[in-house]
């Protein structure tokens, strides 16, 4: 059975897919929501969500929301879903919930070959074997070549506000972690191995038409917080990138600061 959260996030998907239909503004996006599209030959295109217009002869009346997921953690403030316009596109939004439920990103594409298990490989290789590792190594550069520079970290802080970190912004935080106020005082855990156990890929989402843009749940720990994250990822030129990211978050360890 549907959940309320459930019946708004496809209020408003429908409500942003005729906005990108017909021109007409749409409550259900937030100011800053950005929209990625991509063609099969992987060019790409950001757009602002109020300035996005999907491809000639799309309608609402052709649109099916196929997933919908509130991640069940934290402020539970994060979502993911998964809709399509007949078989002309594919998009995968995200939804931030501060006093209601608004898009804040979109990666959109055509229809294009098949999916295959090399795509998941592909997916795997980018979100675990790169951005993982270079999380949990704090290496900024690294991540700079996964973590594409179009790429955003939105999430709903503690007092309700919508947060937008850029790419190379989001770079230099995972460089300097444990020189932050929020995580200084847990760097004698940094190796501790408790914490890397709590890394794991819990699933990658394609939807039904076969398109170069998926959605990617994991986990990544670093006390005093283990993060649930959606990570929006897209095929340009070749490669798998991340091109958008949004968590939420649990306590974790806080008990042994020092």
């Amino acid at each position: 059975m549907a959940s309320a959260d459930d019946e708004l996030l496809r209020v408003a998907c429908l409500d942003c897919i005729n906005a990108w239909c017909t021109g007409t503004p749409s409550p259900s996006m937030l100011e800053g929501c950005s929209v990625l599209h991509v063609e099969l030959d992987g060019s790409y295109k950001s757009s602002p969500g109020a300035e996005y217009t999907l491809p000639a002869g799309s309608s609402a009346a052709e649109a099916v929301i196929e997933m919908v997921r509130v991640l069940q953690t934290g402020s539970k403030s994060s979502a993911s879903v998964h809709a399509r316009i007949g078989s002309k596109a594919s998009l995968w939004l995200v939804f931030l919930k501060d006093v209601q439920w608004k898009c804040i990103s979109v990666a959109a594409a055509p229809p294009g070959e098949m999916t295959l298990p090399k795509d998941f490989e592909g997916i795997s290789a980018c979100v675990w074997d790169g951005y993982c590792k270079a999380n949990r190594a704090c290496d900024g550069n690294t991540m700079a070549e996964y973590f594409h520079e179009t790429c955003r970290l939105t999430f709903v802080d503690g007092t309700g506000a919508v947060m937008i970190i850029d790419s190379a912004q989001f770079c230099n935080m995972v460089q300097t972690r444990y020189t932050t106020p929020m995580h200084k005082d847990y760097a004698h855990l940094r190796d501790d191995p408790r914490v890397g156990s709590r890394d794991a890929l819990l699933s990658i989402d394609f939807g039904s038409l076969s398109a170069p843009i998926a959605m990617v749940v994991l986990t990544v720990a670093h006390p005093p917080c283990l993060w649930t994250d959606l990570l929006t990822v897209a095929k340009l030129q070749g490669k798998w990138w991340i091109v958008h990211k949004s968590s939420v978050k649990d306590p974790f360890l806080e008990e042994e600061k020092k």
